[in-house]
């Protein structure tokens, strides 16, 4: 069994490959049997609300075909739990994710698919700080996707006094 360090080495090591070997390692055989290796290491959760420890380093898994994928730039690390978002440290390691053809979803995408629909499991830090990126953002994000402004319309998001987001029976529009 390889440590953790023993699996970033690795996963270093072909992530440093030059575009002349890229050609090479185009094989039929070869993509799937990278794509096996448990040396892709996985976002965690991040610690509660008030604790400032860093997030534990994630675990090591094969990559999944339409279930992993690479976070989109500038997305906090409290939103990428949930065993779905590789972790990339270096643009070497984000071209070895391209080449072994892990996706990396548009922003607006990872708003509407990750984010939205577990706004009320999310603390409320992580919480408040994605919704006040989502709106200084929202001009770009609607030029990505066009339907993402009539998601946030529908969305409650707003917290109420004592700091929860609305109950889910609630209209869109009610105050606290």
């Amino acid at each position: 069994e390889l440590s953790l360090a023993e699996r970033r080495a690795v996963r270093g090591f072909l992530a440093e490959r030059r575009p002349a070997e890229e050609s090479e390692l185009t094989n039929a055989d070869l993509v799937p049997f990278l794509r096996s290796l448990p040396i892709f290491e996985l976002h965690r959760a991040a610690p509660p609300d008030g604790e400032a420890a860093p997030a534990p380093a994630g675990e090591c898994v094969p990559l999944q075909r339409g279930v992993h994928c690479v976070a989109p730039p500038g997305v906090p690390e409290s939103l990428l739990a949930g065993g779905r978002f590789v972790r990339s440290g270096s643009e070497s390691e984000r071209r070895l994710l391209r080449f072994l053809g892990v996706e990396q979803p548009a922003r607006s995408a990872f708003f509407r698919s990750h984010v939205f629909g577990r706004l009320a499991d999310l603390p409320a830090e992580a919480r408040d700080g994605a919704m006040v990126s989502v709106l200084r953002e929202l001009h770009a994000l609607g030029s990505e996707d066009a339907g993402f402004v009539d998601s946030l319309r529908e969305l409650r998001f707003v917290p109420t006094a004592g700091g929860a987001p609305p109950p889910a029976g609630g209209s869109a529009s009610t105050t606290a």
